[in-house]
């Protein structure tokens, strides 16, 4: 796949620059790139979108965690008392934004997985494993901080910590629109 689609870009920049090739010649790339564009180009759009899929998504998600880290962070704030004396709901504020930070880098490894992926030319054969493996990593994360923001809404008492709640709400919504975005992809 790769090899085809360097030879016809090949082919392209050959046929754009070479203005000094006989015109029989430059007809003769023309041919091949009719009779080979219509088993390419459908490949081609499909990686496209789905790169311009994958990038909407990553671009949304870590907007929307940026905004629940931020916001959680400003709801711990002070509020972390010596180690020995942690009572259960920072405990729980704290693993709801260690998280929402390891949500955050996994998305990041996963976006670069994807990229190298596409890079190496590997992208039709890995395609289906992938967003399989883009899916699980969502869902996952998406339970975890499902239940830990349940957990911390009896707790939430000032403005701070709606706020807090609500940067992670949106996040939540973020995720399982990702999902849903995904799951579209399945049916490529």
């Amino acid at each position: 796949m790769k090899f085809l689609l360097v030879a016809l870009l090949t082919a392209q920049i050959y046929g754009a620059l070479c203005t000094s090739a006989p015109l029989a010649e430059q007809r003769g790339l023309m041919e091949i790139w009719d009779i080979l564009s219509p088993a390419v180009m459908p490949v081609a759009v499909g990686i496209d979108n789905a790169l311009a899929t994958v990038s909407n998504i990553h671009n949304t998600v870590s907007n929307a965690i940026t905004g629940a880290v931020h916001g959680v962070t400003s709801w711990i704030g002070g509020l972390l008392p010596p180690l020995g004396k942690r009572d259960l709901e920072v405990n729980v504020r704290v693993d709801l934004l260690a998280e929402l930070k390891s949500f955050q880098h996994g998305l990041q490894q996963l976006v670069m997985e994807f990229a190298q992926t596409v890079l190496n030319g590997k992208i039709v054969a890995q395609f289906r494993s992938l967003i399989a493996k883009f899916s699980v990593f969502l869902r996952t994360h998406l339970n975890a901080i499902n239940t830990m923001i349940t957990n911390l809404i009896p707790t939430v008492q000032d403005v701070v910590g709606t706020q807090a709640i609500s940067s992670c709400l949106n996040a939540v919504q973020a995720i399982e629109e990702a999902i849903k975005k995904i799951q579209a992809l399945f049916s490529l």
